[in-house]
């Protein structure tokens, strides 16, 4: 991921960021992105095609309007 797209995902999250912190970033998410396509190709394999995701994540609103 460029620097320059870095900041324009800051920028529509609306996350005004320094240079300084624009540029930590930048390795930290493209480790991240690797890491996380590499476990995506791996999930995608055959042998690991009926594994499911156990967590759930709920957002409390989204509970609250479930139980009415």
């Amino acid at each position: 991921m460029k620097l320059s797209e870095i900041k324009i995902l800051s920028d529509l999250a609306n996350l005004p960021l320094s240079e300084e912190r624009l540029k930590s970033l930048e390795p930290v998410l493209n480790s991240w992105i690797k890491d996380a396509n590499n476990l995506s190709l791996k999930m995608s394999q055959e042998e690991y095609l009926m594994i499911t995701p156990i967590n759930v994540f709920n957002h409390p609103q989204a509970i609250l309007k479930t139980d009415k």
